[in-house]
């Protein structure tokens, strides 16, 4: 009965797969599969977080060894944003299966979300160790370097990523970011540098990720603030130096000594543009990655 009621329900048969759980609790009240199958269904098919909890905590009590139970009872928390309830349940799940890899994955998010990133790479660092070709996890574990300022580490995760899984078009948001901010940092974001970080968002475009010309469009308005404000910095410079040379000039006419001023020199036309006045700002960034780790869940 519990078995085809999560056939019943993936195929959206709610009232049937409710009803065959329940005729299974019925039949086998100290079993806990029913309670543990009917939990599953309402985080994936109903998403009934607090009904799934509930259902978790009878199937736990019946069964407290059930790594795989503390498991779904904290992707619920986690649901709730129960983030430090999730951690309690993917604690106990470790324990009772240390190689539990998406456990250990999961408990990583939990803590990005409280902000404990170096904690979240200490269980990526696990995740990956016990699968290492889940693309998730270094997507996730660059996320984490980003957010402590290690974007040459980012970057590395991204590439492994992409790697990994070359359609997955979250990880080429979050380099083309890292790049950007690795090279800010720099004060080293020339047009080679901008092409490079620019192209791994037209090919997260090309892959569906739908904001990715938002992100296009920003930057490039900050490239026109930024010549915009070069221009009028020239400007103001070439002003200036007309200025003082039509002053020299007067003195040197009503006196023969030498003009007691320095002109200022002309900018040069080879020096590189400084971008760092005209970073993406930290919460920016940071509200851009909030939304790829959305996506990523």
């Amino acid at each position: 009965y519990s078995s085809r009621g999560c056939a019943k329900l993936s195929l959206g048969d709610q009232t049937g797969g409710f009803a065959d759980h329940k005729r299974a609790m019925e039949l086998e009240p100290k079993l806990a599969e029913p309670y543990l199958n009917r939990g599953y269904t309402k985080i994936n098919f109903t998403k009934d977080y607090q009904g799934a909890i509930a259902d978790y905590n009878k199937g736990i009590e019946l069964d407290p060894k059930d790594a795989i139970a503390y498991y779904n009872r904290g992707c619920a928390k986690g649901e709730l944003k129960d983030y430090q309830g999730a951690i309690a349940d993917y604690n106990k799940a470790i324990e009772l299966d240390p190689k539990f890899a998406i456990a250990y994955y999961n408990r990583g998010r939990a803590k990005v979300e409280l902000k404990d990133y170096q904690g979240a790479i200490a269980d990526y660092n696990r995740a990956i160790d016990l699968d290492p070709k889940n693309a998730l996890a270094y997507q996730n574990r660059g996320t984490s370097k980003f957010y402590i300022g290690d974007y040459q580490g980012a970057i590395v995760n991204y590439n492994k990523a992409i790697e990994l899984n070359p359609k997955f078009a979250e990880p080429y948001v979050s380099r083309g970011i890292a790049k950007k901010a690795f090279y800010e940092s720099k004060y080293n974001f020339s047009y080679a540098n901008r092409a490079s970080a620019m192209s791994d968002l037209y090919q997260a475009k090309l892959l569906g990720y739908s904001d990715a010309q938002n992100i296009i469009d920003e930057w490039n308005r900050d490239v026109q603030r930024a010549v915009a404000a070069k221009r009028e910095a020239e400007a103001e410079k070439q002003e200036s130096y007309s200025r003082s040379y039509s002053s020299g000039y007067r003195s040197n006419t009503s006196s023969s000594s030498s003009p007691s001023y320095q002109p200022a020199s002309q900018p040069s036309r080879s020096q590189s543009m400084d971008w760092s006045g005209y970073n993406k700002s930290a919460t920016q960034i940071n509200n851009t990655l909030n939304d790829v780790i959305r996506r990523t869940k």
